[in-house]
């Protein structure tokens, strides 16, 4: 974690989190879809910040979940 980076550390209610564990964009979205559009924006941010790449169905979720800002 990137702690001077906001978007790194994100407060979720405890439920949210365990059920994430540590699913990607294309294994869980957050359970409001009007939160679809900042977690695909800062998810993407965070790979383009440290160079990683993604997996087509990463890609595919998170331009879905894009679509929606």
């Amino acid at each position: 974690n990137d702690l001077a980076d906001a978007g790194h550390l994100i407060a979720i209610p405890a439920g949210e989190n365990r059920s994430k564990s540590d699913q990607g964009p294309e294994a869980w979205q957050p359970p409001a879809a009007s939160s679809w559009c900042a977690y695909a924006q800062v998810w993407t941010s965070i790979k383009a910040r440290w160079d990683l790449t993604a997996t087509p169905d990463e890609w595919t979720a998170l331009q879905q979940m894009a679509a929606t800002c």
